[in-house]
């Protein structure tokens, strides 16, 4: 949870530098991939909160039912399930973006999902606290969820969208590694067609498939050991065999798990930062007016290069291209 508000506020930071440089473009949301994970550390931070709870339960001694548990038992439901679902979404577009760049859903349809999504795990929420609250429906065990015997709520509101997300990004991510490395070309027009060849000279490889790949890889690593010891709490449980799952076992699982919102934020500031207008933009230790000479990549071999690389720079001050009046023009000339 300290890391999520870390995150937060590192953004807030940003959006009045960003404003203060340029009122016009401050927007933190730009692209779909910005609303993706905005929500995904929010749900980050509703799920740690969830566990932050646990310290009630931790002061007494023991977990009992009531308002309280209610409330934990919601909120740790509302972070965990947002948090899978929204990490599918950011499998699919990422796999989409590369695959079939075409057909990349714009910040609209995103914007779409995400309150398909946030409606879905509310409502759910919702109906279930509403219809159950005072049968048992939260339930203490070595903290507030669902009751046990509330089954169907427990796997279609959490656990089932816990294995489609860890199912779909493998599955997604074995094409989109082969996709970055070269070994597969996509026909344009039709995108169940493709090519598996070489890897073709030039292309890039390596730590971008990595980064990709780690945003899977970090999610199975915190959900598996948790859906593992469910698994076996479930065959038990069928298998009409008393659970015997060491409490020491569930304690630590569940420690494993609550820190995904740590590992999405360094997985992000490490290989996105580029998103979230989190990187320090460059304008903002320059005076007004003042061109980003340190910027301009000039090459001895191409005039004509140079020449686009001047012209791709944003206009400063009042959207002019204002130049001090001894300014010759040999010197621009020179440069």
């Amino acid at each position: 949870m300290l890391a999520v508000t870390v995150m937060f506020v590192l953004v807030f930071r940003n959006v009045r530098r960003k404003r203060r440089m340029n009122p016009a473009e401050w927007h933190v949301v730009k692209d779909p991939m910005d609303l993706y994970l905005i929500v995904l550390f929010g749900a980050d931070f509703v799920q740690a909160l969830g566990a932050v709870m646990d310290i009630r339960w931790a002061h007494t001694g023991i977990v009992v039912t009531g308002t309280y548990c209610r409330a934990q038992g919601s909120i740790q439901q509302l972070g965990e399930t947002s948090v899978a679902m929204i990490t599918l979404m950011i499998a699919l577009h990422t796999l989409i973006s590369a695959w079939w760049p075409k057909r990349t859903p714009n910040l609209f349809v995103a914007k779409i999902l995400v309150t398909l999504v946030l409606l879905y795990v509310i409502f759910f929420v919702a109906i279930g606290v509403g219809l159950f609250a005072h049968k048992g429906y939260e339930a203490p065990t070595y903290w507030c969820w669902i009751g046990d015997k509330y089954r169907y709520q427990q796997l279609f509101g959490e656990y089932f969208w816990f294995w489609v997300t860890l199912i779909v990004s493998f599955v997604a991510y074995i094409p989109l590694y082969f996709s970055i490395r070269g070994n597969l070309s996509v026909d344009p027009d039709v995108w169940w067609k493709f090519h598996v060849h070489r890897k073709r000279q030039g292309q890039a490889s390596g730590p971008s498939a990595i980064s990709l790949l780690a945003y899977p890889l970090i999610y199975s690593i915190s959900v598996l050991p948790l859906t593992f010891a469910r698994w076996l709490e479930f065959k038990r449980e069928w298998a009409g065999v008393p659970n015997n799952i060491p409490g020491a076992a569930t304690f630590t699982v569940a420690a494993i798990y609550s820190l995904s919102g740590f590992a999405n934020v360094v997985l992000f500031t490490s290989t996105r930062p580029d998103l979230l207008i989190f990187q320090r933009n460059p304008a903002a230790t320059m005076d007004e007016g003042q061109l980003p000479i340190q910027d301009i990549n000039v090459s001895s071999e191409s005039p004509e290069q140079n020449t686009a690389n001047i012209g791709a720079l944003p206009p400063v001050g009042g959207g002019d291209w204002d130049l001090p009046a001894d300014v010759e023009e040999h010197e621009l000339e020179n440069v």
